[in-house]
């Protein structure tokens, strides 16, 4: 089983017609200050190996918020992630822009009955404290994906309160069949993307995991 790197992850989302956050993959820190500049601060800065899942845990994400920032930082994500996992495959750094909007969750496993299963509730980290998810066999139709979101006992949240404009329940449709289809389509043994940032513009991916088989 081969895990892509994030930023493999993230092309073939695109690929598929997939939103996701406008990244750029650097190699050195002058990459990663003109990537940063032409995405816009602040920016994530975070270690591109297929090596490495979870990044927070051993400070492979760093936020950037001008050029030193960029430079200081650039070498702290490659130096985190030497020190806690020797040796690492990384290709460069991801310098992502910072999006706003609720945090969801889309995940796909495949089940030893029903093959794959898709996921989708609440991401970010409320996904392991509040549980709220769904899911279905894939492939999904509309209906279906639909169901996914409304389904969701917190769904009042992406309705809009305290002001805040709903966000485009459609987009995170569409996300949904898209991601049912590359399922279909591909040898993926499992996908994750948390967070997914859906708001009133659309949904985007700004993290992914995935395993070939």
């Amino acid at each position: 089983m081969e895990t892509l790197s994030e930023h493999e992850a993230m092309q073939l989302f695109q690929n598929e017609g997939i939103p996701v956050a406008e990244h750029r993959l650097a190699t050195d820190e002058d990459e990663a200050v003109e990537a940063a500049g032409d995405i816009g601060y602040p920016v994530f800065l975070k270690i591109d190996s297929g090596e490495v899942q979870h990044k927070t845990d051993i400070g492979a994400v760093m936020t950037a918020h001008d050029e030193e920032e960029v430079r200081k930082r650039f070498s702290l994500v490659r130096g985190n992630v030497e020190k806690a996992i020797p040796g690492a495959d990384v290709e460069g750094i991801l310098v992502e822009e910072k999006l706003e909007g609720h945090e969801m969750i889309v995940g796909v496993n495949r089940d030893a009955e029903f093959g794959p299963v898709i996921m989708f509730g609440l991401g970010g980290i409320f996904v392991e404290i509040l549980r709220d998810v769904n899911f279905r066999a894939v492939p999904i139709e509309e209906r279906d994906a639909r169901e996914l979101v409304e389904d969701m006992e917190s769904k009042k949240l992406l309705e809009g309160v305290r002001g805040q404009e709903p966000v485009d329940k459609d987009a995170i449709v569409d996300v949904l069949l898209k991601v049912s289809d590359l399922v279909e389509s591909h040898p993926i043994e499992e996908l994750d993307i948390n967070p997914l940032f859906v708001n009133s513009e659309g949904a985007y991916a700004a993290d992914a995991l995935v395993k070939m088989r």
